[in-house]
């Protein structure tokens, strides 16, 4: 879904609404982790200072009752209409961007994402997150057909950690 190159493929309409709630879900996510990451990262000399201006504050001012659950009413009810807001800023933003047309196959997807980072920030992070993971398995391959070279029948009784020590030892000495 994040390729832009097939994205919206999907003929199942089900499937397609089922994966569209999960990526609005991941964006909203991924949303609360940069927020949270922002806030404890630059903001602790500035709130350590607000709260000394309000401890001197509240020492010279008798707060009521009512104050208080007045100011956690109006705290609640912009955190919820913050969360509304951005729930569909993420899927205005999904849609959008299923609407796009499909990307000719030999193009590369990361440039694309690259160049369109601006208009698409919150699926740009996602696809950030989950398009740097390759998708190659050579490596691993290799590994296992060191393993089996090392690891026959007629030395079957070897023990794990021998087995590894030895697949270290051909996977990372020089010929």
């Amino acid at each position: 879904m994040l390729d832009p190159r097939y994205r919206g493929s999907m003929e199942d309409a089900e499937t397609l609404d089922e994966i569209k709630h999960q990526i609005v879900r991941e964006l909203l996510d991924l949303k609360r982790q940069e927020e949270s990451e922002e806030d404890a990262s630059g903001d602790s000399c500035i709130k350590a200072a607000e709260g000394n201006k309000e401890a001197i504050a509240a020492s010279t001012k008798k707060r009521r009752l009512s104050d208080l659950l007045q100011n956690r009413r109006a705290h609640l009810t912009s955190q919820a209409q913050s969360t509304f807001s951005k729930r569909v800023q993420a899927e205005e933003e999904l849609n959008k961007y299923l609407q796009e047309d499909a990307l000719d196959a030999s193009s590369d997807p990361l440039v694309w994402w690259q160049d369109n980072q601006k208009r698409y920030p919150l699926m740009a992070n996602l696809a950030q997150k989950y398009m740097c993971i390759c998708a190659t398995s050579t490596s691993s391959e290799r590994m296992f057909g060191t393993a089996g070279n090392i690891a026959t029948p007629e030395r079957s009784c070897l023990k794990p950690h021998k087995v590894n020590m030895l697949v270290f030892l051909a996977r990372n000495l020089s010929d």
